[in-house]
């Protein structure tokens, strides 16, 4: 088994041109002949680095409050199109694909970033976490394969073996997130 680390772009285009044959990710284009098994939902979160004046605010942020900030685009973050988050994504002179590079960049005071609540459980060291509005979408992960071929027994096996762990520990360390199995 090869597990890698990559964007839902790229897992979408592995799984397509069959260089693996099952991805975890968020859902895939509607051009895509990939299958989606929905798995768990969740929701977007704005993450600063720590001291910054967002934090003064004492409710959920709306995408007004952000356009006097630098903004780094992301991958997962395209999928916040509505309410104003889309213009923030076009106006951003930074785009970012790894997380970890992304995280760095906030916490080195670079720019602000929103990320799904699971890509940032656990606060990471100097950075916050500060909750969007409630009309901000939820990110969708679920199992991507190829519909039209059939999968080994041992893909098979992990997606049953992953999707039965899910069931079973029901994501209780993250309490943002919706089991949708």
């Amino acid at each position: 088994m090869d597990v890698r680390d990559t964007d839902s772009v790229a897992v979408e285009t592995a799984v397509e041109h069959g260089t693996c044959e099952i991805g975890i990710a968020g859902a895939p284009s509607e051009r895509s002949a990939i299958e989606f098994q929905p798995i768990f939902s969740d929701p977007f979160v704005l993450v600063v680095p720590k001291g910054h004046p967002l934090l003064k605010l004492k409710r959920p942020i709306r995408a007004v409050d952000l356009t006097e900030y630098s903004f780094i685009s992301n991958g997962a973050a395209h999928s916040v199109i509505n309410d104003g988050f889309g213009d923030l994504m076009e106006q951003s002179k930074l785009m970012v694909h790894s997380v970890t590079s992304l995280l760095s960049l906030v916490k080195s005071g670079t720019g602000i970033t929103i990320l799904p609540a699971l890509s940032v459980s656990g606060s990471p060291e100097g950075l916050e976490i500060i909750h969007l509005e409630k009309k901000v979408p939820q990110r969708v992960v679920g199992l991507l394969s190829l519909g039209s071929r059939a999968m080994t027994p041992a893909a098979a096996s992990f997606r049953d073996f992953f999707v039965a762990t899910l069931r079973s520990r029901k994501l209780r360390a993250a309490k943002e997130i919706k089991l949708l199995i």
